[in-house]
């Protein structure tokens, strides 16, 4: 029988998805329980209607992500900085302060998760950032200069 999933079953496949399971599962099972429709009722064609919307939605999304990181390509960002003699900062620079920063000084977004960061800068100078959103990669230099 084939039957349209309204939440992710393990083992079966995930909500929106047709599959084609035996009657009694999907009967006593998958139906009784709510997790699927039978694949030929009104509401399977509107669950298979969002489940489409919502890949466009996560299509536009990462190409949006993307199209941030690429602008931010080869970009310095300047950040000010209370700093002791030795060039030591009194405070780190975070991942939301350069993403403060570069939405001020390019505006521009950057998508969240997307800067990689290991630890938070703690000198003065520059620093070369890797930007990264599905396959688009940038690098970022992030300049911090004493106050």
């Amino acid at each position: 029988m084939k039957v349209v999933l309204t939440k992710d079953v393990k083992k079966i496949g995930q909500q929106g998805e047709v599959v084609d399971v035996s009657d009694g599962y999907a009967q006593n099972f998958l139906i009784a329980k709510k997790l699927a429709v039978p694949a030929k009722s009104s509401r399977a064609i509107e669950i298979t209607k969002q489940k489409k919307t919502k890949d466009t939605q996560k299509k536009v999304q990462a190409s949006l992500a993307a199209q941030a990181v690429l602008s931010v390509k080869n970009k310095v960002v300047h950040i000010a900085k209370k700093a002791n003699d030795e060039g030591g900062l009194y405070d780190k620079v975070g991942v939301q302060e350069i993403f403060d920063a570069v939405k001020e000084q390019h505006a521009t977004v950057l998508p969240e998760g997307s800067l990689v960061l290991e630890a938070a800068l703690a000198t003065l100078g520059e620093h070369t950032l890797s930007v990264v959103s599905g396959d688009a990669r940038a690098k970022l230099k992030v300049v911090i200069e004493r106050e």
